[in-house]
Formats: C-alpha cells, sequence, structure tokens
C-alpha cells in the first residue's frame, strides 16, 4: 500500500507516480493492513479494506478475531462521479483489543481505525469529497433509544463579556447564547465561564452547577442536575461533576474537566525546531493532572459503573490528541505533520473512553480535523490586558487561523453511543469569518448520543 498504515518502503515514490495521473484514478485499495481507513494525498484517495476476520496484534494474543466475517461491496456511480463503499459491523470475538495493551505499542495504528468493522463511504471522485458515516447501533438487536446532545466550549471569560465584542447591539455573551441555543445542546460543559452561569442559565432555562458564581467550570443541563459536586482533593477550578437526569428516568454521569496550559505551550507545535518527542514531553504537567482525577475515587467508582450510568468527560484539555498526528496524517501533510504519542489521550483510551469527534470522524481530511483552536486568526494579536486587538498589517484580515483540536468530549459505556460530533466555529451572522462574530477563541464541540436501555 504506497499511503497509510503499513505503507511500502518506497510509498512516497509511488505516491509521486500515481500523483501525475491523478484524474485518471478513482480509488487507490489496499487490503493487507487489517484497517478501516481512508486517506488522500496529492488529490489520490487511498482506502484501506478491512480483513474479513481478525486483526494481527502479534505478541501473546497473535490474532484478534471478529465475531462475525466482513466484507463490503463497492459502488461506481460515473453520472454522479460516485464511489460509495457499504458497511459492515461485528465485534470483537473475545475481549476488546484495548484490554491486550495492544494500543500501548509505540507502532500500534490508532484505536480509530483497529475497529472489527467496514465503514459505509460515499467519495465524490470529481471533487474528492468524502462522507464517512459512524458505526451504526445494529436497531434488530437494540432496544428503544433515548437523543441526548453535549457541548462543550471554552467562552472565553471575561473577554466575552467586553463591551468592545458587542456588534449590532448584540454583546458576546448575547451570541453565546445564541449559539447554544441554536446547536440543540442538552447538557454543556462549559469552561472560563467566569460571572456569566447564572445569565445564561436563565435565558436557556436551564439548570446549571458551578462551584462560585465567577468559577471557571459550569456544567448546564435542560434536565434536572443531582449529585452536583467538586472532588475530594481536586481542585475545582479544573474539575466538577454532576448527574444528569432525561425524563424515562436514565441517567448520565458528567465530568467538566480543564487542563493547566502551562508548561509547554500549545502554539509550540509550529516550532519546527522542536521535536515530537520535546513536544509531547511538554505535556506532562497535563498528563499529571489528568492522572490524579483519573485515579480519584469519584471517576474510578462511575466509570466502574458505565454500563449502568454512563460517563462523559468533557472540557478544554489544552493539548491535541495522538489520534490526529500519527503517520497518516504526515503522509497527508495534515496536522504540521507530526508524529505525536500525546500521552493525555492515550491515558484516556487507556481507561477505556472513547474521543466522539475523533469516532464519528474517522477518516482525518481537511474536512474532518476538527481544529478547535484557535478561531481568531492573523488579523489579531493577543495583548495582555485588552484581548485580541487588529494588527495594522492585516486591515481587512480574514480572521480564522485554526491549527490545532484541543477540546474533547469523551464517553464510556456499552449504552452510550456517539451518532454525530461536529465543531462549531461560526455565529449565524457571519459564515465567512469566525471571530469576531463568534464570541470565543475556542470553537464548541457538539457531539449527539443515543442512550440504549439497560
Amino acid at each position: 500500500m504506497p499511503g497509510g498504515a503499513g505503507a511500502i518502503q518506497n510509498s512516497l515514490e509511488i505516491q509521486e507516480l500515481l500523483a501525475r495521473y491523478q484524474h485518471k484514478i478513482l480509488l487507490c485499495i489496499n487490503g493487507h493492513t487489517h484497517v478501516d481507513s481512508l486517506l488522500q494525498v496529492a488529490g489520490v484517495t487511498y482506502l484501506h479494506i478491512n480483513s474479513a476476520s481478525y486483526k494481527w496484534v502479534g505478541g501473546a494474543t497473535r490474532m484478534a478475531y471478529y465475531k462475525d466475517p466482513l466484507f463490503t461491496t463497492i459502488t461506481i456511480d460515473p453520472e454522479k462521479s460516485l464511489v460509495t463503499v457499504e458497511s459492515k459491523s461485528s465485534t470483537w470475538k473475545a475481549a476488546p483489543l484495548a484490554d491486550s495493551g495492544y494500543f500501548d505499542r509505540d507502532d500500534a495504528p490508532p484505536e480509530s481505525i483497529v475497529v472489527p468493522a467496514i465503514r459505509r463511504r460515499q467519495i465524490n471522485t470529481r471533487t474528492q469529497e468524502v462522507q464517512t458515516e459512524p458505526l451504526t447501533i445494529n436497531s434488530k438487536e437494540s432496544p428503544a433509544t433515548t437523543p441526548l446532545k453535549v457541548m462543550t466550549w471554552n467562552i472565553w471569560g471575561q473577554l466575552n463579556q467586553d463591551p468592545k465584542y458587542t456588534i449590532n447591539s448584540r454583546t458576546a455573551r448575547d451570541r453565546t447564547i445564541e449559539i447554544i441555543r441554536h446547536s440543540g445542546a442538552d447538557v454543556v460543559a462549559m469552561i472560563e465561564t467566569y460571572g456569566s452561569a447564572a445569565d445564561i442559565a436563565k435565558a436557556l432555562g436551564f439548570h446549571y452547577y458551578t462551584p462560585s458564581a465567577a468559577a471557571n467550570l459550569c456544567i448546564f443541563s435542560r434536565y434536572p442536575l443531582t449529585d452536583v459536586e467538586p472532588l475530594k482533593g481536586l481542585s475545582s477550578f479544573s474539575f466538577i461533576a454532576a448527574t444528569v437526569n432525561l425524563p424515562d428516568g436514565k441517567k448520565v454521569r458528567v465530568y467538566d474537566i480543564w487542563l493547566t496550559s502551562g508548561g509547554r505551550h500549545i502554539v509550540a507545535i509550529k516550532d519546527k525546531q522542536l521535536s515530537d518527542a520535546d513536544y509531547c514531553a511538554g505535556d506532562d504537567l497535563r498528563f499529571n493532572q489528568l492522572q490524579k482525577f483519573l485515579a480519584h475515587d469519584d471517576i474510578r467508582k462511575h466509570t466502574a459503573n458505565s454500563d449502568q450510568v454512563p460517563v462523559i468527560v468533557a472540557g478544554d484539555f489544552n493539548c491535541v490528541s495522538h489520534l490526529d498526528h500519527t503517520v497518516v496524517t504526515r503522509q497527508s501533510k495534515l496536522n504540521q505533520s507530526r508524529v505525536l504519542p500525546i500521552k493525555v489521550s492515550k491515558a484516556m483510551h487507556k481507561e477505556g473512553f472513547s474521543d466522539t469527534f475523533r469516532q464519528s470522524n474517522p477518516d482525518i481530511l481537511d474536512s474532518t480535523l476538527g481544529h478547535t483552536w484557535t478561531t481568531v486568526g492573523t488579523g489579531y494579536q493577543y495583548v495582555s490586558g485588552k484581548g485580541f486587538v487588529p494588527v495594522k498589517e492585516h486591515p481587512q484580515p480574514e480572521y480564522r487561523d485554526p491549527y490545532a483540536r484541543i477540546d474533547y468530549i469523551y464517553a464510556i459505556s456499552s449504552r452510550l453511543y456517539a451518532i454525530n460530533s461536529r465543531v462549531i466555529s461560526h455565529h449565524r451572522s457571519q459564515s465567512e469569518r469566525s471571530f469576531p462574530e463568534f464570541p470565543s477563541d475556542h470553537a464548541a464541540v457538539l457531539t449527539e448520543f443515543q442512550i440504549r436501555q439497560k
């Protein structure tokens, strides 16, 4: 395979050859590496078709088998310029592959593509646009489900309330409320709330929990909240929790978290003088902070009971994910072409949590990068005490300059399924740019779940 996981040694040479004839190539297909993956390099789409029966993992496990055989049908529609790959899903025959420690290996492909399934995809061969459907629940085997939309958003704190960001008589806080309402979110894990909680909750008609009126974190909910609490022994500036009580009696445990921006800053990801290893080491502060959270009695108790009460951990992690910086993204020249085994995101996956955005958008393309920071681009610069102010060299700039995905909604439960996840980075009044109409330097993340009966 000249691209993706397990690429041949002269893959760059083959990619350059195929790129010369990209307009004559519909699809480059491979089946050797037993993953479900798609990438695009220099105008050519490369598709990995999964094995019929197993994933080779070596070691004591050797082969991780699928319960049911996998296969697909590919349909080519010349008139619509569409190639359609049909889906087929199974489960692991034995314990989930993550339990074997396979993903702890440095050379392991990411969890988002090592799955017992083939996803349904539609590829427009004229525009190279790809639509990938998330893995679906088998409706014949699953009882009734309950929908739940969860958002996480760092709303930019006190700068969000600054009068200079008022546009057409609508304050930044007004636009924040409008974006949440228009999203249809049922639950919001908010960061940098700083004095906005009561007004936002009142405008939305939501319940809410925050440790204090001026606190960093706040959990908003369309439905009643119980067991609202900071976590004993942990700072409420970084960790709070609440249980959402749905109308049909189902419950969901929600943790709202913020990991420090201290140490190596996220902007260093663009520093070409900084090695991948040194960049990863710069996340040690965040990793240590997260480890204390994951070891806390409350989160351990609820994750152990997640098949009864699903658990969601959402917030601003201030670091990128190992799922977004792989050999595949390097070949595609995406995400700074870095390969980053980030310890923070790997720790979440080791605990069994799914990154719902990447689960719903497994093919990392220009359209699915999911960058949440920053929505403020080259037309503004940050000045301490003043926020983002215009740069004279860019009097009419394009304000968007996103380059990292650092805000996440993680979930764990056999009953909780993410059917869609997207990034929100625009206010309805302005589709051409994000900031300043979009009232924060962070984009919001919205995941739509289905909760199955016990």
